[in-house]
């Protein structure tokens, strides 16, 4: 997000209207994407009202306009992912799984906690098509394999380089966070509380 307003600033000069409108021309990947992803399944009309209706939330007006937290980043790299996976699968071409696979890395280079989208996909597409999975992957040559998975790493560089110069810092705080006791006496491992 901050290389994105950082050349948006260069481009037209450091102001409010710039950066909402930087805000607001990102916020409309989102909504493509929605209809994109919606057209794959369903109808023209059902694919349009649901991007019309995505952009009529007023959540996501008020996030596209001001950037609520990076949201806009969050939802460009799930709906891309998902348009762009929903494209392979269906028409498979690798392109596809790479651009979805690119999206993926940026997603949890740009926040963490996109991994938690990352396994829901993983897990939801094994239960369902785990099988049909397989069978795609095994149609690959021996090593495009890798593709998409150095597209992955690509995106998700930065993550990766922090990673490895701090030894692992990121990670172990995180599992520290998870036997760090809250205020209630409950720790964050324990989640049934």
């Amino acid at each position: 997000q901050a290389a994105i307003l950082s050349l948006v600033f260069w481009l037209a000069g450091i102001s409010v209207p710039v950066m909402r409108a930087a805000f607001i021309a990102l916020g409309i990947a989102p909504i493509i994407f929605t209809y994109l992803f919606a057209k794959r399944f369903l109808d023209f009309p059902t694919a349009f009202l649901a991007a019309f209706f995505f952009a009529q939330d007023p959540t996501y007006i008020f996030s596209a306009r001001s950037d609520n937290g990076p949201v806009l980043v969050m939802l460009i790299c799930k709906l891309g992912a998902l348009y762009f996976f929903t494209l392979w699968w269906q028409k498979s071409r690798i392109i596809s799984l790479i651009l979805g696979a690119f999206l993926c890395g940026v997603g949890l280079y740009d926040k963490l906690n996109f991994a938690w989208f990352i396994a829901a996909c993983a897990l939801a597409v094994g239960i369902f098509y785990g099988q049909e999975v397989w069978q795609k992957a095994a149609a690959f040559k021996r090593g495009k394999v890798f593709i998409p998975l150095a597209f992955f790493c690509l995106g998700a560089s930065p993550q990766i380089a922090y990673l490895v110069m701090t030894g692992g810092k990121l990670l172990r705080d995180l599992i520290g966070l998870l036997t760090t006791e809250t205020p209630f006496g409950i720790t964050n491992a324990n989640f049934l509380p």
